[in-house]
């Protein structure tokens, strides 16, 4: 895992094995750094939104190294799972043509996706990387609201048959914020996406 994160930094850092707890999720590595270091009453700011996974700790203190250690069993990765990293991780050649192609045909995707959306008047935030676009579409929804943002999200899911996250189940603030996932689009399914929001914005 940590020759992995190193290349994905392109090796600008390296990462030491010994101070890496794997968690199953984003979401679990959270709740374990809570156990480890607050106190009765303590409150986290969390940055919303994330994003559930294979999470991972990183830490230099030992003390938050050996309580989530201890927690691990908790919220371990399911072993087919670590069979698969292991296996997929080990194979150097395959790692780095892995994210080779896949950094090229991500960018391709989330830009043609992106183009799709500002053409329908829809902003996003920039993005150098990612599986999805955090998508502004509050000037589609009324109320201005969470209830104005589950209406939208729900015509875009029954009418359009486009399943978005709403920002509000990313614990997103502002309503009007949708997270879209274009990692598994083809290049020609975006023409179909985008056709189908349009029946439900200009609707």
């Amino acid at each position: 895992m940590v020759d992995f994160m190193g290349r994905i930094m392109g090796g600008s850092v390296t990462f030491n094995p010994s101070q890496i707890i794997l968690t199953g999720g984003a979401s679990a590595a959270i709740e374990a750094l809570g156990f480890c270091l607050a106190d009765p009453g303590n409150a986290f700011l969390v940055p919303s939104p994330y994003y559930p996974g294979v999470g991972a700790i990183y830490s230099y203190n030992e003390n938050v190294l050996a309580a989530a250690s201890k927690f691990a069993k908790f919220y371990s990765i399911s072993v087919p799972t670590q069979q698969l990293l292991v296996s997929m991780l080990t194979d150097t050649k395959f790692i780095t043509e892995y994210i080779e192609v896949n950094r090229e045909r991500i960018l391709k995707i989330y830009t043609s996706f992106v183009d799709g959306l500002k053409q329908l008047g829809v902003d996003c935030v920039n993005s150098s990387g990612g599986f999805y676009c955090w998508a502004d579409m509050c000037k589609f929804i009324w109320p201005y609201s969470e209830k104005g943002e589950l209406e939208l999200w729900d015509k875009l899911l029954n009418v359009a048959k486009i399943n978005v996250t709403p920002g509000s189940s990313c614990h997103c603030i502002e309503p009007g914020w949708f997270r879209c996932c274009f990692a598994t689009l083809a290049e020609s399914d975006i023409p179909v996406v985008m056709e189908r929001i349009k029946t439900v914005i200009e609707g």
